[in-house]
């Protein structure tokens, strides 16, 4: 069986060398990558990506973007994976001249030009974009396109479709982290509900749905509120959990999210602690089972 790098002479192990990617900075102008090439630099970056390295990703999607411009080039699928992957693999603030947000732009764009609006290319390159949006502070803009996103995937799929309410989540988490607390909780609020008279409230992704609703209730300071969704979210699941204590409750707020929601918010924050969403009632509907049971689906 013959091996894609040499074998070693007398006891010595035989080693793999080292993909060497070239940075951008070292290549002219004139340099760029065929189509070919593209799409196999991409797709060594999803699999570095996968093994957790993150850094010879980025090198290697640099070098897939290579002497591309993203105000200037025109509509490529194969460019179009690249930068949406490098947009979302880069960290905000990681790169000065903002290529993240450029690079964006340029897919989201592109595949709307390329695909059209639904196509499943535009949808993920939308998300990206608004995900950068909105680590550059560009919070109307990143609610706007959630916006656009959650409309496209329900003309698409259908308004109860799971990849519709998915980007319900991301549109309340948006709002969220720009300081729209009170929209983003009643958003939420609504979508825990529809999910929840089609799949049941013991559903898994109704549970999910009633941690994230917690998770922003705590950031918003209503820590009471968030501990005691999320005991009922426990009880749904049948965790074995104290229901007189907040302590085995509070950790599973932070971690439901997913979310940056830190102490940041405190200063974008526009909902006083306690005010619950207009239009609802507090606190949404009483889900546990008594006695501590399952109720039945």
């Amino acid at each position: 069986m013959s091996h894609p790098w040499p074998a070693a002479s007398g006891d010595a192990t035989p080693q793999r060398p080292t993909l060497q990617v070239p940075h951008p900075a070292a290549a002219t102008a004139s340099t760029t990558a065929p189509r070919c090439a593209r799409r196999s630099l991409t797709t060594l970056a999803e699999r570095e990506l996968a093994a957790g390295e993150r850094q010879r990703a980025v090198a290697l999607l640099r070098a897939a973007l290579l002497a591309a411009e993203p105000a200037t080039a025109a509509p490529d699928s194969d460019l179009i994976a690249a930068a949406t992957l490098y947009a979302a693999t880069l960290h905000p603030g990681e790169v000065a001249d903002c290529e993240a947000l450029r690079w964006a732009r340029y897919a989201h764009r592109s595949s709307r030009q390329l695909h059209g609006a639904h196509h499943e290319a535009t949808i993920r390159a939308g998300g990206v974009l608004a995900q950068v949006l909105t680590g550059h502070g560009l919070d109307t803009a990143a609610v706007a396109l959630r916006q656009q996103l959650v409309a496209a995937l329900g003309r698409r799929d259908g308004l109860l479709a799971a990849t519709t309410i998915a980007a319900r989540v991301d549109l309340a988490l948006t709002r969220h982290a720009a300081g729209f607390c009170d929209a983003a909780i009643d958003g939420l609020t609504r979508t825990w509900r529809v999910w929840c008279r089609r799949h049941g409230p013991a559903d898994r992704a109704s549970i999910a749905l009633l941690l994230h609703l917690a998770a922003l209730l705590d950031a918003c300071g209503d820590h009471d509120d968030a501990a005691s969704l999320t005991r009922q979210a426990f009880a749904w699941y049948a965790m074995p959990t104290d229901p007189t204590s907040n302590s085995a409750v509070l950790p599973a707020v932070s971690w439901a999210v997913g979310a940056d929601l830190d102490d940041r918010h405190a200063g974008l924050c526009q909902r006083p602690v306690g005010q619950a969403p207009r239009g609802t009632p507090r606190w949404p509907v009483q889900l546990a089972a008594p006695s501590g049971r399952r109720p039945q689906r």
